[in-house]
């Protein structure tokens, strides 16, 4: 059976998670860094998976871009079709969690 080869196609971001549960966008002093991308994290998991996986999205070229292009290829992702904005920040997403620590 040939080995399966799977491309991912779309967002890759940095989940920034409030350090406080409970705490409302106010309240929050602490956020913690995350990569994240529905389509990232599956290239990601699928390697560890044994798959091999390519991912294709868009980054600013700025440090947080470079930081999860460079998680990426560290995880055995193939980053070659990934590009890079010349000046649009790489995204970012500020999650609130619940006491439970259930995300909001």
């Amino acid at each position: 059976m040939a080995k399966l080869s799977v491309l991912c196609l779309g967002e890759i971001l940095f989940d920034y998670l409030g350090d406080e549960l409970g705490a409302s966008l106010e309240e929050t002093k602490t956020w913690s860094p995350y990569p994240g991308g529905a389509p990232a994290n599956v290239a990601s998991a699928l390697v560890k998976l044994g798959t091999k996986a390519s991912f294709v999205g868009c980054v600013g070229k700025d440090k947080a871009g470079k930081e999860l292009v460079d998680f990426l290829q560290n995880q055995g992702v193939d980053i070659s079709g990934v590009q890079y904005h010349p000046t649009a920040p790489t995204r970012r997403v500020y999650v609130l969690r619940s006491q439970d620590g259930d995300r909001s």
